[in-house]
């Protein structure tokens, strides 16, 4: 869900404007689109590994253990 949230958000969450304590109405037009596209980034890295986490967990629980021991949890921690 946080990854969908950070693809669609059309500006940065009240905490980050808290964090940087400036409101998006304030922020440059380049620092926009700059924090919007490590949010996007980010979104996309968190939804892209869960799907992972998710696929190789259910290969996993059908009998397909071995391929999947340590990149699991390296995708996981990661």
């Amino acid at each position: 869900m946080m990854g969908i949230m950070y693809l669609r958000a059309p500006e940065f969450m009240p905490y980050h404007s808290e964090a940087i304590q400036l409101e998006w109405s304030e922020l440059h037009p380049d620092y926009q689109g700059l924090f919007l596209g490590f949010l996007r980034g980010l979104g996309a890295e968190a939804l892209i590994s869960r799907v992972t986490i998710v696929f190789m967990a259910v290969i996993m629980i059908r009998g397909r253990v071995q391929p999947y021991l340590l990149l699991l949890p390296a995708v996981s921690i990661g």
